[in-house]
């Protein structure tokens, strides 16, 4: 089964949320977002350093979400034995996030309740 979403990234760009359900415990996530042309690459462009220049004098303040998964050592039980980022280049807002970690929630659920069951 598949599905999709749209939501926005930190800048307001257009982000598309692919999910494919492979069974109760395996999904595949897929975030793409629009490519851009040559002329609005060079509009992009010369707006960030036209605002990175306004912004050298200002300070603004922003909350950042991140999302990432904690391994569990296979040593020790209590330990973490590696942090691994959700998105490497994507900065989607936190509605997004938030519909990724309710999926990897109902994953490990689903996964600790066929564990448990006899």
């Amino acid at each position: 089964m598949e599905d999709e979403r749209s939501f926005s990234d930190i800048c307001g760009g257009r982000l598309a949320l692919q999910r494919r359900y492979y069974s109760p415990s395996c999904r595949e996530f897929c975030l793409s977002c629009p490519r851009l042309s040559l002329r609005s690459l060079t509009a992009v462009t010369c707006t960030v350093w036209l605002a990175a220049y306004g912004l050298f004098t200002l300070c603004e303040q922003k909350v950042i979400y991140y999302l990432c998964i904690l391994l569990k050592d296979p040593v020790e039980p209590h330990g973490i034995s590696q942090v691994v980022p959700v998105f490497q280049s994507a900065k989607p807002r936190l509605d997004c996030l938030i519909e990724v970690y309710r999926s990897c929630q109902e994953i490990l659920a689903h996964q600790k309740a066929t564990s448990t069951s006899p």
